[in-house]
């Protein structure tokens, strides 16, 4: 009977230390994991700092960008107003009846812009010597116009 429970003590022990020996790898599996984890970490955090920096270097760049835009398309509108004031200008120098030949050729738009920048008097009178029905389409477009442009 002593020689049973000498080898049923055997067997516990074996078991015991199979299972402590179980134990030790999945623990060294474990922590090893657990570094590889950290370093992914610090791998993700380093690649986020990059592209947060890389966002706000882009962020400026495109700020940059729109403000330049935005002083171009005043400067184009800037020449384009001089444009029509020198249009203008130089259709005031004409007879109104040539001036009023002359813009019937152009879209509702361009003439009223250009009928815009005159006087009163010279616009009144090349309106009178346009075509009836051109001059009421630019008339109509001028009214557009000021419903756009609120008044004082």
């Amino acid at each position: 009977m002593k020689v049973i429970y000498f080898l049923i003590f055997l067997f516990c022990i074996s078991l015991s230390y199979a299972d402590s020996s179980n134990l030790l790898d999945r623990e060294k599996k474990l922590i090893k994991r657990e570094e590889e984890l950290k370093r992914e970490e610090e791998r993700l955090n380093t690649l986020k700092k990059e592209i947060d920096e890389k966002i706000k270097k882009y962020s400026e760049i495109l700020s940059k960008i729109e403000s330049l835009n935005s002083s171009i398309d005043k400067k184009i509108e800037g020449f384009k107003d001089n444009n029509i004031n020198q249009l203008a200008k130089l259709y005031s120098s004409m007879s109104p009846k040539n001036a009023a030949q002359r813009l019937e050729k152009l879209d509702d738009e361009t003439t009223a812009k250009i009928l815009m920048k005159m006087s009163q008097k010279n616009a009144s009178e090349i309106l009178a010597s346009m075509e009836a029905s051109k001059a009421a389409s630019v008339t109509k477009f001028l009214t557009q116009i000021e419903k756009k442009i609120p008044t004082k």
